[in-house]
């Protein structure tokens, strides 16, 4: 986001010259010179001085702007500030006009994700020691009262001190800001409060500026500077230090969430830095000494850990998350009696699956057998989900001799592991059933069900063709093999044995959802079946999201609707039911209950892109980029979302971008997608961007890329074809016109037509209206001297006074001693004219060639030279 930043904003050098090392700076704003902070803007920000203050107003959402102060260069300093922003009102929502050498910058997106606690509608603050326009550190105070701390190192984002909240600055202006820094130390005081105190040494020195950043709420931001006082002696500095330090202990509160900041960031020294900090001046709670314990625990301080824990148990022994992390720790430490004794002294050991597991371990250990088994099994009674628990319990009674019983649990364990997709697990499970002679047809079911895991059809048609085809299998081998027919493009294969598994297990939803799924890709009729489906599992989602699919084909709107509402409630958690839900109600002409339904579902990138889609349909083209704008952000935070996904978000951005006419915006949109998925539709919007921005080249370079991935793609080819007649082109045009006559002979037509027009000319006989096309850009076409009866068809000649042109049949029963005449001034008609040269000499040509003669005497037919454009 930043590199790009460097080749749109330019900076011009500062009219002040650099302060010098150890002053004291205080800036009177209300005097114009000199102006320390850039003043200018665009039609997204502006800078300005006003009413003794520097107003920095942001006049977009999602945008991160600062005005430079590049002569105030600075280490190590003291800074106090004063300042104030919010939502601009309308009435003073103007973007600037003419201004001071535009030198403040903006970023046309957050330079990183919000991350409070609580929603940011805003924030403003500070950057500092700032070398390059990606390089940075910058302090900012949110609407909601919260300061966060962060560095950009050539491009790259890096969180110093996440988002901490500072209670007493909600809704508090101005913001009275003091700050330090001594090397790689800041200690930050809010409104005369301690407020964070965070370490970096990765920037030394730089300029500063005052920033503000405006999230997705307010349409605009106004921020005011109001007071700002920089000292950069390093006597100032301590002493000021020495000062500000004493207030540091007189807020517990704000240590301990400092501290909860840090560990949220997992950097636990600085958490444990800040608790230390917090017990020389406070008494420690039990939450404070937990959380100390668990610094020591990812910094594997064991014995301090422990120390910790039984500090906090001894304040409050109820503390659950305190006494399993002791427990753990006497299981990393190999202390296995002192851990059983303690589980088994434990009042919630009960119905407690980790700490019955850790009794299993104790026992294992140990070499209790028998006691590490039942503890096992009670945990895997307690949590079924966990595969893990059986696994343990299945080696324990391995070890105890109870092979019936072990296998039992090899198999739970297996089932486990192949619904949680555990490919390593659930094969050394199957190898442990093998082991003990297990059903060999359910063992090789499971088997299969692994290969098919790990896509290794050749496998799954081994293990399982056998047992189908004796009619061995259960419902699950049908099932399996089903989906292996089908991915090989077998579907009448693949019904026959969904078929087959929904008869073995008729109250299985997924046996019945398969069959009529393949019924329906198919072709066929599949309501029966999924009425039958349904009477079986009447509350499945997946069914129900079928029947919605299947009416809204139907053009049953209602029953579409009702379909998806069931399955929308069935699966909460799914999106494709709301999303079907939402679309089925906007097509019935509910939008506004279509979009409530996404509302109400959990934000996801998928929901907020379906949400965009419907507001582009019906126009909303507002609310369109806003959800499009919240499926990218989301999206991007999302590691489960493929690349591909993302683009495809900022694509759809780009596009309403476009129909709006905001070409700046579709360009920024489009070239995020670009830079992380380059396919067609990408390119070819890139290239409508920079073609109504009149860059040609740059457009169809984007258009012939997009050709290179997908040849057929019509609209790609009709807008270069188009752009190839702009710029006169036609032989090319001519050669995409070919390749449309295959794909599409009606856009085919509209080209040549267009080619047509533009570089031919109409001529018409005056008299009766025959017409000859002509080539634009003749050359010069020698003059003749034709003896005998010119082809009807011929063009008589043009009158040298009115400009008329007539052909041979119309003017040859007029005559006036063997020439041609006009018929309205009388005049002899002429062949003066280059055009009417060229169409007789070629005209005589065809003549001659149709009756077998050699016109001789004719001159050759010129050369055309690049036709000329409209």
């Amino acid at each position: 986001m930043f590199s790009f930043l460097k080749r749109l904003f330019a900076k011009k050098p500062g009219n002040q010259p650099p302060i010098e090392a150890e002053t004291s700076l205080a800036i009177d704003f209300a005097q114009t010179a000199p102006a320390w902070f850039s003043l200018g803007g665009d039609e997204r920000y502006a800078s300005s001085l006003r009413q003794s203050s520097l107003l920095l107003e942001l006049f977009k959402k999602n945008l991160f702007a600062w005005s430079e102060a590049t002569a105030i260069v600075a280490g190590d300093f003291y800074m106090e500030a004063s300042f104030r922003f919010g939502p601009t009102t309308t009435q003073s929502l103007s973007p600037p006009g003419d201004q001071v050498a535009v030198t403040a910058s903006a970023l046309p997106a957050n330079p990183l994700p919000a991350s409070a606690p609580v929603r940011n509608n805003a924030s403003a603050g500070f950057i500092f020691r700032m070398s390059a326009d990606d390089t940075f550190m910058y302090l900012l105070v949110g609407s909601n009262g919260a300061l966060r701390l962060e560095m950009v190192f050539n491009g790259e984002p890096a969180t110093v001190c996440a988002w901490t909240e500072c209670p007493w600055l909600d809704a508090a202006l101005p913001i009275n800001l003091q700050l330090i820094a001594r090397g790689g130390y800041f200690l930050c005081l809010a409104n005369g409060r301690f407020a964070l105190e965070a370490s970096d040494d990765r920037l030394s020195s730089g300029h500063w500026a005052f920033a503000a950043q405006n999230y997705d709420t307010w349409d605009a931001l106004s921020c005011r500077l109001e007071r700002f006082k920089l000292e950069t002696g390093a006597m100032a500095i301590e002493r000021v230090y020495l000062e500000l330090a004493k207030k540091q202990t007189a807020d517990p509160e704000q240590r301990r969430r400092l501290a909860a900041t840090y560990m949220g960031m997992r950097k636990w020294p600085a958490a444990w830095q800040q608790l230390v900090k917090l017990g020389e001046r406070d008494t420690l709670t039990a939450g404070d000494h937990f959380q100390l314990a668990e610094c020591y625990l990812h910094e594997e301080l064991l014995q301090d850990a422990e120390t910790s824990l039984r500090r906090c148990l001894a304040l409050e022994p109820d503390h659950r998350d305190a006494n399993e992390e002791l427990f753990n720790l006497l299981y990393l430490q190999n202390r296995y009696d002192q851990l059983k004794a303690g589980l088994l002294a434990s009042p919630t050991l009960v119905g407690n699956a980790r700490q019955q597991n850790l009794l299993g371990h104790a026992c294992f250990n140990l070499g209790d057998w028998v006691g590490a088994a039942a503890a096992y099994l009670a945990a895997a009674g307690l949590d079924p989900a966990m595969p893990i628990y059986s696994l343990n319990a299945a080696r324990s009674l391995d070890r105890a001799g109870q092979a019936a019983e072990a296998a039992a649990s090899w198999l739970q364990a297996a089932r486990g592991f192949l619904a949680q997709s555990a490919g390593d697990d659930a094969a050394e499970c199957l190898s442990q059933l093998r082991r003990l002679g297990y059903d060999k047809y359910e063992l090789a079911t499971m088997e299969a069900r692994l290969a098919w895991e790990q896509a290794d059809y050749d496998k799954v048609e081994k293990l399982l063709a056998p047992i189908v085809k004796k009619q061995k299998g259960d419902a699950v081998a049908c099932h399996l093999y089903g989906l292996l027919q089908a991915n090989l493009g077998k579907r009448q294969d693949a019904l026959a044995w969904f078929d087959r598994a929904r008869q073995l297990a008729p109250d299985n939803p997924s046996c019945q959802l398969k069959y009529c799924e393949q019924l329906y890709l198919t072709g066929a009729d599949c309501r029966t079946a999924l009425a039958e489906a349904l009477g079986l599992c009447p509350t499945d989602g997946w069914l129900n999201n079928l029947a919605g699919i299947i009416a809204l084909r139907n053009g049953d709107q209602s029953s579409a609707v009702a379909s998806f509402r069931q399955a929308a409630s069935a699966l909460p958690e799914a999106e494709e039911p709301a999303i079907n839900l939402a679309t089925a109600l906007a097509g019935s002409g509910d939008l506004d209950g279509g979009l409530a339904t996404l509302a109400a579902v959990r934000p996801s990138a998928a929901t907020a892109n379906a949400a965009g889609n419907l507001s582009v349909g019906a126009g909303r083209l507002d609310e369109a980029v806003l959800a499009y704008q919240a499926a990218g952000r989301l999206a991007a935070t999302d590691p489960t979302i493929p690349a591909r996904r993302l683009a495809e978000y900022h694509t759809n951005l780009g596009a309403v971008y476009l129909e709006q006419e905001r070409w700046a915006d579709a360009g920024e949109a489009l070239r995020h997608a670009l830079e992380i998925d380059s396919d067609v539709r990408s390119l070819m919007l890139m290239g409508d961007v920079w073609l109504e921005t009149g860059e040609f080249v740059r457009a169809e370079t984007a258009w012939k890329t997009a050709l290179q991935q997908q040849p057929d793609a019509v609209d790609v080819l009709v807008r270069l074809a188009g752009s190839y007649c702009r710029r006169g082109k036609y032989d090319e045009a001519a050669s995409l016109a070919d390749r449309l006559a295959v794909l599409q002979p009606e856009k085919e037509r509209e080209l040549r037509a267009r080619i047509h027009q533009a570089t031919t000319e109409q001529l018409a006989c005056l008299s009766c209206g025959r017409e000859w096309s002509v080539p634009r850009g003749l050359p010069n076409v020698p003059r003749l001297q034709l003896r005998g009866e010119l082809p009807d068809n011929a063009p008589a000649g043009a009158c040298p006074d009115c400009q008329a042109i007539y052909c041979v049949a119309c003017r040859k029963p007029d005559l006036d001693d063997g020439r041609f005449t006009c018929a309205r001034c009388g005049s002899h008609l002429k062949l003066n004219d280059d055009r009417v040269r060229y169409l007789v000499v070629n005209i005589v040509r065809e003549a001659a060639a149709d009756a077998g003669l050699e016109p001789a005497a004719l001159p050759e037919s010129p050369k055309l030279s690049e036709p000329v454009g409209n």
